[in-house]
């Protein structure tokens, strides 16, 4: 028998919840492309003598400095990520990965820093448990008996993979479940 928690990694397109958790890993992935791909924009600026040359110098995007160090951090701010895109000369869209490595990158996020977390996951795992469990959830409700049925048609190899990242989400999914009473670690009270 699945824990509620496991059924949620199997069946709820959890990646769209409206909760800060999964929102903060959502904007991880993308922060990880921003910071990469700002280092190399600052570091080629600074060989050629150019301004930026360091996220320092562009601190002035807002009045409160601390905004951008939280957000590089991971607090969202779309708007600060259209800045420092901006500024820095980086196409937005080279930011954004396409949908199951953002996904899969999400849960390994989730995985590895989220309040209940499991064992930590892989990102071979969750890119397999990504391209199997995604489709399952286009349509919907899905019952036990149906995703009972979608494992059993898995090879046992993938099988236990995505069981084992459905188990590793499954602390934290069943602590930012949208559909449960909230609590105190998802109101932060």
């Amino acid at each position: 028998m699945l824990s509620l928690g496991q059924q949620l990694a199997l069946a709820s397109p959890w990646w769209s919840w409206r909760c800060a958790t999964v929102r903060k890993a959502l904007w991880a992935s993308v922060l990880m492309r921003l910071r990469r791909l700002g280092n190399e924009r600052l570091k080629a600026n600074d060989l050629a003598g150019r301004c930026p040359a360091t996220w320092k110098a562009i601190t002035g995007l807002r009045k409160d400095g601390k905004t951008q160090e939280r957000a590089l951090q991971g607090v969202p701010s779309l708007e600060l990520f259209g800045g420092l895109a901006g500024v820095l000369g980086i196409d937005t869209r080279d930011c954004i990965p396409d949908t199951e490595t953002w996904i899969a990158e999400t849960a390994l996020h989730l995985s590895h820093y989220a309040e209940a977390r499991g064992p930590a996951i892989q990102r071979d795992d969750a890119l397999a448990y990504c391209r199997i469990v995604r489709p399952w959830t286009r349509d919907g409700f899905r019952t036990m008996k149906q995703i009972e049925h979608d494992l059993s048609s898995l090879a046992p190899g993938c099988r236990k993979i995505v069981m084992g990242v459905a188990t590793a989400l499954a602390p934290i999914l069943e602590l930012n479940n949208p559909e449960m009473k909230p609590s105190p670690a998802r109101t932060g009270r």
